[in-house]
């Protein structure tokens, strides 16, 4: 029994020595990259795995069809577009409400089929 209790206090010795817990950290974590268990996602990769859906920040210009436009007003729901945040002036308004008039310099957050964004609208992606 006494050996036991040794036995239990030994690792409990061991495993909360912060120099003994930070090799192991570090020795698995660099068997985790060498492993490499975890992968790094491309954009053509998550693209294809969400069937061409993504977020995307796009810029209100005068030549974007939707400007000076509420959001109801707008056609993105018909072309699967949903609006995330409105950033106006360096304020984000999330989840705007469906009377949001959406203003030149606008810069929205949409989730949607990013061709679609992209070929109806004729907007400028700020990121892709």
């Amino acid at each position: 029994m006494i050996i036991v209790i040794i036995a239990i206090y030994f690792l409990y010795r061991i495993f909360t020595h912060s120099k003994f817990t930070q090799k192991i950290t570090n020795f698995l974590r660099s068997r985790i990259i060498k492993k490499e268990i975890i992968k790094p996602v491309s954009f053509e990769e998550l693209l294809v795995a969400t069937g061409g859906y993504g977020l995307t920040n796009i810029e209100i210009t005068e030549a974007c069809p939707i400007a000076d436009k509420s959001l109801i007003d707008a056609p993105l729901r018909e072309h699967d577009i949903t609006v995330l945040t409105v950033e106006r002036k360096g304020e984000i308004i999330p989840n705007p409400p469906k009377d949001t008039k959406i203003l030149l310099g606008d810069k929205l957050t949409c989730f949607g089929k990013l061709d679609n964004i992209r070929r109806e609208f004729g907007i400028l992606s700020l990121n892709r």
